[in-house]
């Protein structure tokens, strides 16, 4: 194994002070970064007209083994409630969308704005049928 000329030398401790300094720079700078697209996401999250249904769609499933929540398109029905019934303890969770595009593009939507909090956890499937479905949970 050849190791370039120059490779074993030391720097000198205000080269390495510098580096350290514009390395923690760039990690407090990518650290607001995260904390302004998570603020924006809890913003756009709690504006959904479904938010203020979470609790009601939460208590009704316990006292209903069976719950149909109708919305408009874009109200959150898709993302926000698998969301809720994965942070209430609920397991096995599952969406079905028309195509396979949207299948695919739920399951991306609900892991990103959980922040992967679930991990391997949301996962999209593709049925070939009438419908896709998504996942959630193990």
């Amino acid at each position: 194994m050849c190791i370039p000329q120059g490779l074993g030398r030391h720097l000198p401790a205000e080269r390495v002070a510098e580096f350290r300094r514009a390395l923690l720079h760039y990690l407090d700078f990518g650290q607001k970064q995260a904390f302004g697209r998570l603020a924006k996401l809890q913003r756009e999250r709690a504006a959904l007209p479904i938010a203020q249904y979470g609790n009601r769609i939460l208590q009704t499933l316990k006292e209903h083994q069976v719950v149909v929540v109708a919305g408009d398109t874009g109200c959150g029905k898709s993302t926000q409630v698998p969301q809720y019934l994965l942070a209430a303890g609920f397991s096995h969770v599952a969406c079905t969308q028309p195509r396979r595009i949207a299948c695919i593009s739920l399951a991306k939507r609900v892991g990103f704005e959980s922040l992967s909090q679930y991990g391997s956890q949301v996962s999209g499937t593709h049925q070939v049928s009438d419908f896709s479905s998504v996942t959630l949970g193990e």
